[in-house]
């Protein structure tokens, strides 16, 4: 597809990577943000440097004309609410909107593998561009994890990217189509962006559905009429902890038909993780790549920061920072992956309003929960009937307290289940919050 005009909507990292790739491709540019901050001053000032045109503030409908005539694409970044003033006046205006991740899948000239999910899909991104390196193929982990697809595409000539897709990149979505799409697993998550439950999972099946025939989809068997929904010609596989999926996990072993890998002792020997690696094999094998390289990859593997890291252990009490969990159903899958006593750390601002289905996961493997924030007082008074709940203003208070009730064994989780941003700017701020308190911890106790 040629562009000959473009405006950009959003400068993020996904709206600087893109207004580059476009005005690389011979696109004239313009870049838009109502928002202001030195960070979008940054990216506005690099731009304009590189002859791309950036307007920031107060922005009328004039920023959408080339001339006489109005721009033949608008770009969105995911971060750009989906009724913003800015797309309403494309809208208004009937300039077509894409999404960053269709104009960087536009100029890839490289077979995509893309994952999506409401839980895993970071880590699986990462691990399968683990594999496929020490396969010696020149790839990149990109898309909501790592760089924007866009950036990825402009800076290197590559064998495979390796994209992780939010529903975010999917509303407006018209041309992305991987050769080989996974979907890890769906569970409520971002309704307060699409409403309900439907309408997400639609998102997720929708990045199916302009795959090639000969693509081949990997899916969790609970999710796969949806995707034959999307697509009934793709060719699918099935992902599930049971002998009824095509790909699957059962204690220490990953298989599929014909190959099978030893994964005992590893991160990926649990049930949650084990779903990621058999999804990881599912790729390798379907693909007709040698496995051996994906069972060093996991044997190798080193966990990403703020999802189920551990980050320290004092007097026998060990420190996991799940702070990336979101949702409570990631509470749920951390839980999962843990075997002794756990002192929870939950808080911050709910995105969910069902706060009870994980409470047979709090009676069998929780010992007490440290609830702080926004979300104190409803998670406490929802959980409260099923394990012991402390309620706390800040979550260095709620650390100190687990850390002072713990015995030798037990295990401090932080796994918010909510957003951070009640007194964080991001899950990584709260995460290295957390790292810190350890530290503080560790100091003190000599």
């Amino acid at each position: 597809m040629e562009i000959s005009t473009a405006v950009v909507l959003g400068l993020g990292s996904s709206g600087e990577s893109v207004s580059r790739l476009l005005a690389r491709h011979g696109t004239v540019v313009r870049a838009l943000d109502e928002a202001s901050g030195d960070a979008i001053a940054c990216r506005a000032q690099k731009l304009r440097e590189e002859g791309i045109a950036v307007e920031l503030g107060d922005i009328d409908s004039s920023a959408f004309a080339f001339g006489k005539d109005p721009a033949v694409l608008c770009v969105v970044s995911p971060g750009v609410p989906a009724g913003s003033r800015l797309i309403t006046e494309a809208e208004r205006l009937g300039i077509p909107i894409l999404p960053e991740l269709d104009v960087g899948y536009n100029y890839a000239k490289c077979p995509l593998i893309a994952v999506t999910g409401s839980n895993g899909k970071s880590t699986l991104v990462k691990l399968l561009d683990d594999a496929l390196r020490l396969l010696g193929m020149r790839s990149a982990p990109c898309g909501n994890y790592g760089e924007p697809l866009s950036s990825a595409v402009e800076r290197g000539a590559w064998e495979r990217l390796v994209v992780e897709v939010s529903s975010f990149q999917m509303e407006r979505s018209e041309l992305f189509a991987p050769q080989t799409g996974v979907l890890l697993n769906l569970s409520q998550n971002h309704l307060d962006r699409h409403g309900d439950m439907k309408v997400y999972e639609g998102l997720k099946a929708r990045m199916f559905a302009k795959m090639p025939e000969d693509g081949i989809a990997i899916v969790n068997e609970q999710q796969a009429d949806l995707v034959r929904g999307a697509n009934s010609k793709v060719r699918m596989v099935t992902l599930g902890n049971d002998n009824s999926a095509d790909y699957s996990y059962a204690s220490g072993t990953v298989s599929g038909p014909g190959v099978q890998i030893n994964v005992e002792g590893t991160f990926a020997d649990n049930a949650v993780m084990g779903l990621t690696a058999s999804a990881a094999l599912a790729v390798i094998n379907e693909n007709g790549w040698d496995t051996g390289a994906l069972e060093e990859a996991i044997r190798g593997f080193e966990p990403l920061e703020f999802r189920m890291q551990k980050v320290g252990e004092l007097r026998g009490v060990t420190f996991i920072n799940n702070s990336k969990a979101t949702t409570l159903s990631a509470v749920e899958a951390s839980l999962l992956m843990t075997s002794a006593p756990v002192r929870l750390i939950c808080g911050g601002i709910l995105k969910e309003k069902n706060l009870a289905f994980i409470e047979k996961m709090l009676v069998n493997r929780v010992s007490s929960a440290y609830v702080y924030g926004q979300a104190g007082m409803a998670l406490s008074g929802a959980w409260s009937a099923s394990v012991k709940c402390l309620v706390f203003e800040d979550l260095r208070t709620a650390v100190l307290k687990a850390f002072e009730d713990a015995e030798s064994g037990d295990i401090v989780l932080l796994s918010p289940g909510c957003s951070s941003f009640d007194q964080f700017k991001s899950f990584a701020d709260r995460g290295r919050e957390f790292n810190s308190v350890v530290e503080e911890l560790r100091r003190s106790s000599g």
